[in-house]
């Protein structure tokens, strides 16, 4: 017997309406092929994914038979029906049901509308200044509180027992409270935390969190800043590290270290490492703008911050280093390690910044490359 085609689902790592269905696939088991349309390139409005989905909004799911299915909530259904063998999410109970549609429709129109960048930035521009953070703090709290009130203290999870679509519209709404707002969600809604913090420790949360998807920003990002700085065209081809793709044979072939980034000249020469990458486009494309000094303390000064994120803080930061800690600590201590190493090298880093607009003077250099994706991070775990 042939197996299951898979569907496709558009997602993007930082959307919370996509990492509403990444958490149902898993729990759901559901073959899926994953297509990223970057939001912070504006991908979402491009004429591609336009024709799949006209309101150019994310995600999208593409089912084995064509449709083209567009809203989380609508997706969810459709998994729920069409694998009728899969995990359960909407529960048979007529009340606990009822419980369940109504914390997940609290979160999905009452409270995560609000935060999309469209209508901050249309409030900002009423006000005449910046309210991004006074705006989502407001509205995410009012919808969690009322959240905290439909909770019971006896449940493991948000209705009973069992995981259902409250709990899957929950921990990405909390995860943005806590990693884009700085909300303490602990001390303010402590029944809401308690589950999220059960939840993010289940495998299939484990696997759609956005720090597990291919597009999360890490060491290729800073290569693509590269990329784009200089203004060279390429084609990205994703490598999800949560299936382990990068440990494939075919992978394998074009990396036998088998790391991510990897890039392919246009002769065929693969180079790895984000560093050497780097330095092989400063060489290559002299015509763009270099980003490794050439000499002098600038070179030195660029290389010694380039050189403390890339091999003294990011690397301790991947997903198996940290996973081997919680094993050999009994406990997951992911928060803890990655805070601790994050805080480490910026610390360093903070040392050795000279004056000036950028890390080393007035121009952009491989030191402010390497720098911005490992702040994004910082400031994904606060």
């Amino acid at each position: 017997m042939a197996d299951p085609a898979p569907v496709v689902l558009y997602s993007f790592y930082r959307s919370s309406c996509a990492y509403r269905v990444r958490i149902a696939l898993a729990l759901k088991a559901i073959l899926c092929t994953m297509k990223i349309v970057n939001i912070d390139k504006g991908e979402q409005k491009s004429d591609e994914y336009l024709k799949v989905n006209p309101s150019g909004l994310v995600p999208s799911l593409v089912t084995p038979d064509g449709e083209v299915l567009t809203q989380s909530l609508a997706i969810l259904d459709y998994l729920e029906v069409a694998y009728p063998q899969s995990t359960r999410l909407w529960p048979q109970d007529p009340v606990l049901r009822v419980r369940a549609v109504t914390i997940a429709i609290i979160i999905i129109a009452d409270t995560q509308p609000l935060q999309n960048l469209s209508c901050i930035n249309y409030a900002s521009e009423l006000v005449g200044r910046d309210v991004t953070q006074d705006w989502s703090t407001h509205f995410i709290q009012r919808g969690l509180a009322a959240v905290e009130e439909l909770l019971s203290s006896d449940d493991k999870y948000c209705v009973g027992n069992d995981i259902t679509v409250a709990d899957v519209c929950l921990v990405p709404q909390v995860y943005n409270a806590i990693n884009r707002i700085g909300m303490d969600v602990e001390k303010m809604f402590p029944k809401v935390y308690r589950i999220y913090t059960e939840l993010r420790r289940h495998p299939a949360f484990v696997a759609a969190a956005p720090e597990s998807q291919p597009d999360w920003p890490s060491a290729e990002e800073a290569v693509r800043i590269a990329l784009q700085y200089k203004g060279l065209q390429y084609e990205s081809i994703a490598v999800d590290l949560v299936k382990k793709e990068h440990l494939t044979a075919e992978y394998g072939k074009i990396n036998p270290a088998m790391m991510v980034p990897s890039l392919v000249t246009p002769e065929g020469r693969v180079i790895t490492q984000s560093i050497a990458i780097i330095d092989y486009l400063d060489s290559t494309y002299p015509e763009t703008p270099r980003l490794i000094p050439e000499k002098g303390v600038g070179r030195t000064a660029a290389l010694s911050i380039a050189l403390t994120i890339a091999c003294d803080t990011h690397p301790l930061q991947n997903l198996s280093v940290f996973q081997y800690a919680s094993e050999v600590a009994g406990r997951d201590v992911r928060d803890q390690w990655v805070t601790h190493f994050i805080e480490r090298g910026l610390s360093s880093v903070e040392e050795l910044v000279q004056g000036g607009g950028y890390c080393v003077g007035q121009r952009l250099s491989i030191a402010d490359v390497c720098l911005v994706p490992q702040v994004y991070n910082a400031l994904r775990f606060q």
